[in-house]
């Protein structure tokens, strides 16, 4: 299973933040390192999860869904960097 990253804006008045949550949390272990931004651990594709963000916001709302690479670095809670760290084998090279 990939690892990927997510990240949204929800433009709308009202936004719907429970309904993305949900609609990731739904796509496999997940951890929320940042406002708007999750991590995923799933056996899904990232159209798949793209598609299940997108049923759950409204069309002016934007989102993205990437494969984390081995590449990266910042400066996150450790529970985050433990997160990634049990996981960096699942990441693309």
């Amino acid at each position: 299973m990939p690892i990927y990253a997510i990240s949204y804006d929800l433009n709308s008045p009202g936004q719907k933040y429970h309904r993305v949550k949900e609609a990731i949390e739904s796509c496999g272990d997940s951890i929320k390192p940042m406002e708007s931004f999750w991590l995923v651990d799933s056996n899904l594709t990232y159209s798949q999860i793209s598609e299940k963000v997108r049923l759950v916001h409204d069309a002016n709302d934007r989102h993205l869904v990437m494969r984390m690479s081995r590449e990266y670095q910042g400066w996150l809670t450790q529970d985050a960097w433990d997160w990634i760290n049990q996981r960096q084998h699942k990441l693309a090279a």
